[in-house]
Parts: C-alpha cells; sequence; structure tokens
C-alpha cells in the first residue's frame, strides 16, 4: 500500500485572494477544501522565487533561480531554455521522489520549452513530461485555446484521465499539474464556468480566479 502525490502549481492565485476583506465571496470552493487540510501560513516570497518557472523551482529544489541578471521584468529570468540542463547538481523533490521508486508526471498547458521547463523537470526525473503541443490533438475543439495554450478545464479533464489511468497500475506515481488560467493581468475564463462572475463581472482576472476556485475545487474532489 502506497500513497501518490498530486501537486497542482495554481498559477498567481496568492493567498490574497483568500482573504475576505479585500474579495469577499471571491474564493468559496477551495477555502470549504482548505478547512480539511493543511494550510501553511504567513510564507513569504524570497528574491528569486516570483515568476512562474522560479516558483517551481524553489519549491522542487527549496532554491531561488538565480541568473546573470535575475528580475521579473528582465527576460533573463526566464532564459534558462538555453541551458543544456536545469540545476543539474540540485537535489530536488523529484529526484527524491524517483529514488523511492515513484514515476514522475507533468502536465501543464503552456509550451514546454518556454522557460526551460522542459529542462527542469527532465533534468530531475521526470519521465512522462506533457504541454500543449502534446496535449492540443485531445482537444475536441482544436481552436478552444487561449494565448498561452489550454484553457485550464480541458487541462484538468486529461490530467484526471491521466490519474485515473495510472491509479489502475500498481506503479507509485507523482503528478504535477501547472494552471494558466489565471495568469496575470486579465486572466482567462474557461467556458466550463464562465457563467460565474464576480460581482457585476467588470474584472476579467477576478473572474478567472472564480473560475479557477471551481475547476480546482472540482479536480481535487473528483
Amino acid at each position: 500500500e502506497h500513497l501518490n502525490l498530486v501537486y497542482i502549481f495554481a498559477e498567481s492565485f496568492e493567498e490574497t485572494y483568500f482573504d475576505e476583506t479585500i474579495f469577499p465571496n471571491l474564493v468559496t470552493k477551495l477555502r470549504l477544501l482548505r478547512e480539511k487540510g493543511f494550510v501553511f501560513s504567513q510564507i513569504e516570497q524570497a528574491h528569486g522565487t516570483s515568476w512562474t518557472i522560479a516558483g517551481m523551482t524553489s519549491v522542487l529544489c527549496g532554491i531561488p533561480l538565480v541568473t546573470p541578471s535575475t528580475n521579473l521584468y528582465s527576460p533573463q529570468g526566464n532564459s534558462m531554455s538555453k541551458m543544456s540542463s536545469f540545476y543539474s547538481g540540485a537535489t530536488c523533490l523529484s529526484d527524491m521522489l524517483h529514488k523511492e521508486g515513484y514515476k514522475l508526471i507533468y502536465r501543464s498547458g503552456s509550451p514546454l520549452e518556454f522557460a526551460g521547463v522542459d529542462k527542469l523537470y527532465r533534468t530531475h526525473r521526470f519521465e512522462d513530461v506533457k504541454g500543449d503541443k502534446e496535449l492540443k490533438p485531445l482537444l475536441k475543439t482544436p481552436s478552444y485555446q487561449t494565448p498561452w495554450g489550454l484553457f485550464d478545464d480541458t487541462l484538468l479533464d486529461i490530467a484526471f484521465n491521466d490519474f485515473k489511468k495510472f491509479s489502475k497500475s500498481k506503479q507509485k506515481f507523482a503528478m504535477f499539474l501547472s494552471t494558466m488560467d489565471t495568469h496575470h493581468p486579465y486572466g482567462h475564463v474557461s467556458k466550463s464556468c464562465e457563467a460565474q462572475r464576480y460581482k457585476d463581472g467588470s474584472n476579467s482576472m477576478l473572474n478567472a480566479v472564480t473560475c479557477s476556485d471551481e475547476l480546482l475545487a472540482r479536480f481535487i474532489t473528483r
């Protein structure tokens, strides 16, 4: 008997959105799930961890992403695609899981080559890595995409089908997912919850957050 692991990188879905004094009734479904689990609070953002690939690196490897010019608004921050490997000297969570016999899986609706995402995961023992190019053939409607790639409702449905498939195997696995609908500054609202709006619906970013709240809670509950 073993436990499998599912880890979700919820793009830009920060603690602030849970603050009822600022955003009343914005996040409701994840709040209910949170009350049943462990919550790590009072976490501060360190230098070199503030953009997507840097956040992934810090979560997986426990170290910041430091490049010759690490800056949120500098292309160098997303320049790891030019490297042949990604922090190959680091021992990361996935390296340890691999050592324990886990199959490492990564799913994302955006391009793997952007910012060296594929290099990060493949360097650190992920053997099943799929992004927008690999997942697009599974789309029932090929045009149903954001500028980043797949909408999150599509990604999460694909990931859940993969989860069911891997769960039938006796192989231990760890699946890491990366969402994109809540990417700033405007967000993208998946069709499956586009009828849901925050307040008067005038803020597209907050509409995306409340939609993501619904999609993520549904996925976790399933």
